[in-house]
């Protein structure tokens, strides 16, 4: 098919405002937050159901999000649990409350809970909002991050400034994120971002690229839903819209931590099983 045609696809999983504004549709985020561990659950979906329904506006719909959890923040009880999917740190963490595994965020949230209900919703209602604007560079990539997350960590889209691993695994240190990324997607647009590529051609490099930005993991919060993001964007912009619907959140985990282990084959398969035809 002439790539022309295949980039007039309108992709299943987002649509696009104008030329370079893309939104993604709640349950084709709701499937990438569930990557990250996050759930949409039954109550997070009757909010959003009942801001549809009294057709509040982006701006009406995020206030009364942050009313919701607002009276939660004068609560000072401090919980060591860590959510799904938490990151390990190596020593002290600032990103921390002192004694506590809970991140500092804007609501001054101690409870661990709490934070992880309001994050859920809030970035639910950010990622059904049009994405930032921009040219799929590292900085896009920031100010995706930011967009999804400007609401719960003052951090959002700024690199961290700690070591952080996962599974015992280590990401990269955080001395050479910028260095390393930039040289990422400074290579990536040398290929034009992956447009006009064979759909299986298209798997394999993108799932080459993911397998390279999710091992250098440039947030301390909030990698996975920015990466699978990301990935939507590119994929759409480059006539590869996906079909988010299909992709198994449980199969996708264990196929990005296989390609932190060089095997990306996994991922590379079911990203192309993930292309609209």
């Amino acid at each position: 098919m002439p790539a022309a045609m295949r980039e007039a696809v309108p992709p299943k999983s987002g649509r696009f405002i104008g030329r370079d504004r893309f939104v993604l549709d709640r349950e084709s985020f709701a499937r990438i937050s569930a990557v990250e561990g996050v759930a949409l659950t039954a109550e997070t979906r009757e909010v959003l159901d009942q801001f549809d329904r009294a057709g509040l506006s982006a701006v009406a719909r995020r206030r009364a999000i942050h009313e919701r959890f607002a009276s939660s923040a004068d609560s000072r009880s401090l919980h060591d649990d860590v959510s799904t999917g938490a990151m390990e740190d190596s020593g002290s963490d600032p990103y921390r409350y002192p004694g506590s595994s809970v991140l500092k965020n804007r609501l001054g949230l101690r409870d661990q809970a709490e934070l992880d209900a309001f994050e859920a919703l809030i970035t639910a209602q950010r990622g059904e909002e049009p994405l930032p604007r921009g040219v799929l560079s590292f900085a896009h990539y920031r100010a995706i991050h930011h967009h999804l997350f400007q609401d719960v960590f003052e951090w959002a889209g700024k690199c961290r400034t700690v070591h952080i691993a996962k599974g015992g695994n280590m990401f990269c240190s955080p001395e050479c994120i910028e260095g390393k990324a930039w040289k990422l997607f400074i290579k990536a647009r040398a290929g034009r971002f992956l447009r006009n590529q064979p759909a299986r051609e298209f798997a394999r490099l993108s799932a080459e690229f993911l397998a390279e930005l999710n091992a250098i993991h440039p947030f301390r919060d909030g990698n996975g839903r920015a990466l699978l993001t990301y990935l939507t964007l590119l994929a759409a912009r480059a006539g590869r819209p996906l079909a988010l619907e299909r992709m198994e959140p449980m199969a996708m985990l264990a196929a990005i931590a296989a390609s932190y282990n060089g095997d990306k084959a996994p991922l590379a398969a079911l990203i192309e099983g993930l292309i609209e035809r």
